[in-house]
């Protein structure tokens, strides 16, 4: 099981800008058979960063996206404010699930960096007897092939679909 938690600031000419909302993706992953499930929502009340103590095979990653991140202007079109607030909506929704897909695609390339370069280095330089490598290395290869081989490209192709879908599922 996995958690992330990332936060974006903004800058303009220098100035951090404030924002007055914030909005959070939660994904529950159960495995290849299970697929996954993404709650978006713009109130921090709404989604926990607790885990549970759900089987190994559940990931959970968070992301928030700040709201001066999705504020895109119409394109001198007349909208109603209902079709703005819609747009807007749907824009934060969007760069939070494309979060989601970054933060999995970096955390999958850690994972390869530990399983391949680190441990064979730490192997070949024999800078750890065999037990503490045993233990210190013992499921980075599984975390790695489980998110390289079944999460990562799901999200990937969830991506894909999502200006058809609206929806990650």
């Amino acid at each position: 099981m996995c958690s992330h938690f990332s936060k974006h600031e903004t800058y303009i000419n220098g100035v951090k800008q404030m924002s007055k909302s914030s909005f959070k993706a939660f994904v529950e992953y159960k495995g290849p058979e299970g697929g996954f499930r993404v709650k978006l929502a713009d109130n921090a009340d709404d989604l926990s960063e607790e885990e549970t103590e759900d089987d190994d095979r559940t990931s959970r990653c968070y992301s928030e996206i700040t709201d001066s991140e999705s504020d895109i202007q119409p394109y001198g079109g007349t909208q109603t404010k209902q079709q703005a607030e819609a747009k807007k909506r749907h824009d934060k929704a969007w760069f939070a699930a494309k979060e989601l897909v970054d933060s999995e695609r970096r955390y999958v390339e850690k994972l390869r960096l530990l399983d391949e370069l680190f441990r064979e280095r730490v192997v070949r330089e024999n800078a750890l007897d065999k037990d503490k490598q045993n233990k210190i290395f013992a499921n980075i290869s599984s975390l790695y092939q489980f998110h390289n081989t079944h999460f990562l490209p799901q999200l990937m192709e969830a991506s894909r679909d999502w200006h058809t879908t609206k929806r990650y599922a």
